[in-house]
């Protein structure tokens, strides 16, 4: 089926139950999409509680959350984070797809489809990253392009990084001496480029300012496709969110001069103590001095682990040499869009560079543990 005829079906299931639809935040049932979140994803999750919904959709005006509701209850719902996305022609107005949920009688007939209609009507580009196994059907028979995975890469920093309490696999003589010869060629190499590279300076800044503008323009500027954040985008995204506390947001400095910036997440992975790299913003000819303070700064934390999730290729590369790991963790990739678009650019994923911190990925690093 090509890509008008599937478009033709989705807007017949979105048709079908427009009337029905609710967008906005909060709505007048606001009391019962929460009853419906909390069934949905645990009455305890932080996608059934205020701040996270006012965050995603009250203090930004750009995302979207739509709901289907029947007899006063609520049955459905997508959300949605916006992003504006450099690509080498444009700059093209898509959306994350984000948070999905059907009430199970309501599956199979055409909800979930209708729903998702409701984001395509709205934005040029929809992204799905870490799609289910379960939904993975329903977005292949409406056309969204199948990218494979984005890329997940672990940096053990101690013999922590390579253990769980669920594994006990690790206890086993072979795979002891296997992670003791992989921790000490992750240091090895990482040593050995500090004393012959410089380290860049990372700065702990607060926000983000008007002062900030022209060097950000700047990092951002021939830097593949890649969402492209302002000053606002990063405060919203990093500083008013229900996970701020958990960011570190720094000024790379080479010689003392900005270069740009980096966002690290500390927090608990896996039960593990991990750094997470979330955003990066520097220019690549410095992507090596920025992950050997990113290393440094991660053993001062006393971290097990330092990883990240998405697609740069000059960045992996870099990685790969200064002794991080590729691990099969990494979420699927999906996109949807015109036939113009995903017949260009899109469909090749070396050209893209998507970060941690893109969508809800890095949402899977949670708090540590208080002891």
């Amino acid at each position: 089926m090509n890509i008008e005829k599937q478009r033709k079906l989705i807007d017949k299931f979105y048709q079908q139950y427009k009337s029905d639809l609710a967008e906005g935040y909060p709505l007048a049932n606001e009391t019962a999409v929460v009853e419906f979140q909390q069934a949905e994803f645990g009455r305890d999750s932080i996608h059934a509680s205020t701040q996270y919904n006012n965050w995603l959709y009250n203090l930004s005006d750009k995302n979207y959350r739509c709901c289907f509701s029947k007899d006063k209850k609520v049955l459905g719902q997508q959300g949605s984070i916006a992003f504006s996305l450099n690509t080498p022609e444009k700059l093209i107005d898509g959306a994350f797809a984000i948070d999905l949920r059907v009430n199970n009688d309501w599956k199979m007939k055409g909800l979930g489809v209708a729903l998702i209609g409701s984001l395509i009507n709205r934005f040029e580009l929809l992204i799905g990253l870490g799609i289910s196994d379960d939904a993975y059907p329903m977005f292949k028979r409406q056309g969204w392009l199948d990218l494979g995975t984005v890329n997940f890469y672990l940096m053990p920093l101690n013999f922590k990084a390579f253990s769980s309490p669920d594994d006990k696999s690790n206890e086993s003589l072979f795979l002891k001496i296997r992670n003791t010869i992989a921790l000490f060629c992750s240091h090895f190499l990482s040593l050995i480029n500090r004393i012959f590279s410089k380290t860049a300076a990372l700065v702990q800044i607060e926000t983000w300012n008007i002062s900030d503008v022209e060097m950000l323009t700047e990092v951002q500027q021939n830097n593949g496709t890649r969402i492209q954040y302002s000053t606002d985008d990063l405060n919203w995204r990093f500083n008013n969110g229900p996970f701020a506390k958990q960011y570190l947001k720094y000024q790379v400095q080479i010689n003392q001069k900005m270069v740009g910036w980096v966002v690290l997440k500390q927090g608990q992975w896996k039960h593990k103590k991990v750094m997470a790299i979330s955003e990066i913003l520097v220019k690549p000819t410095l992507y090596k001095q920025l992950i050997l303070a990113i290393n440094q700064m991660s053993q001062k934390l006393k971290c097990d682990a330092i990883i990240f999730q998405g697609l740069n290729d000059e960045f992996e590369r870099t990685m790969y040499k200064l002794g991080y790991y590729k691990r099969p963790y990494a979420d699927r990739f999906m996109i949807y869009g015109s036939s113009e678009i995903l017949s260009s650019f899109a469909k090749t994923k070396l050209h893209w560079k998507i970060h941690f911190a893109a969508s809800d990925m890095d949402f899977c690093i949670t708090q540590l543990n208080e002891k």
